[in-house]
């Protein structure tokens, strides 16, 4: 009898066909369970530095066509790599990464601000998300609340506590709408509490929760839509914040004692 949820195009599939086309045997690779994963070059760089990544291969990897990286943080392994923009490709790529055995993911990148409670710069570790977006209704249905891990979202509020780094917690909403975040649209969700806006979460967390694996987001503010909207992702303090939340998310994924 035919399975009507089975897929036709599946990460296996994918992975056959673009290691399978240079030789390689991507069965063969075994990544750490852990994995910082960063939307921004910046935070990408902080993280490699941090855990002193180094590429798997000479290869990229498919959808971001960009390299894998390993480093070890507090004496744990852990996966660094460059997430691609746009919620599909983003959860396209972390179903890959399952695959090969990843099963605890922290992702970081910019967002925009509709709350005064994150301030340009901050750093907000996102609880839960608002689906305006296409790529969780093909996850779970349109009545479940898509969230961040628990486990995940309890270990960054310690690890930021132990820093002493002030951090924000609460919903984003995610949209497919780059240009379309209206003034009416940014003063309803203020109104509901919501803290910042960006395109990828709700999708990944969908994701996450229906393959069963850990995921968290912590977001940097990048720009801010009350009161006067203003642009910061360009400045100094906005890429010390990107390597602050990199030293936060990588130890809340290795678990740094003291």
């Amino acid at each position: 009898m035919r399975n009507d949820e089975e897929t036709t195009l599946t990460p296996d599939r994918l992975l056959d066909a673009f290691f399978g086309q240079a030789g390689i045997n991507w069965k063969a690779l075994c990544l750490p369970s852990r994995a910082a994963l960063a939307f921004q070059s910046g935070g990408l760089e902080s993280l490699r530095a941090l855990s002193k990544a180094e590429p798997i291969g000479s290869w990229v990897f498919p959808i971001s066509n960009q390299p894998l990286f390993v480093g070890e943080y507090h004496g744990e392994e852990v996966l660094v790599a460059k997430m691609p923009v746009s919620a599909p490709n983003a959860v396209a790529y972390a179903e890959c990464l399952i695959l090969l055995g990843v099963d605890q993911m922290i992702v970081t990148g910019a967002a925009g601000s509709i709350h005064p409670e994150a301030p340009a710069y901050a750093l907000v570790a996102t609880t839960s998300a608002v689906r305006e977006e296409g790529t969780s209704y093909h996850y779970l249905s349109a009545s479940t609340i898509v969230q961040s891990s628990d486990m995940l979202l309890a270990r960054l509020q310690q690890a930021a506590e132990k820093r002493s780094v002030p951090l924000r917690r609460g919903p984003t909403w995610s949209t497919d709408g780059v240009f379309r975040q209206t003034q009416a649209k940014v003063a309803h969700y203020r109104s509901m509490g919501i803290l910042t806006v960006e395109m990828e979460l709700a999708g990944l967390f969908a994701m996450a929760m229906k393959r069963g694996i850990e995921l968290a987001g912590l977001l940097v503010v990048s720009d801010t839509h009350y009161d006067e909207p203003q642009i910061v992702s360009f400045s100094e303090q906005y890429q010390q914040s990107q390597h602050v939340g990199a030293e936060i998310i990588l130890d809340a994924l290795c678990q740094a004692e003291g």
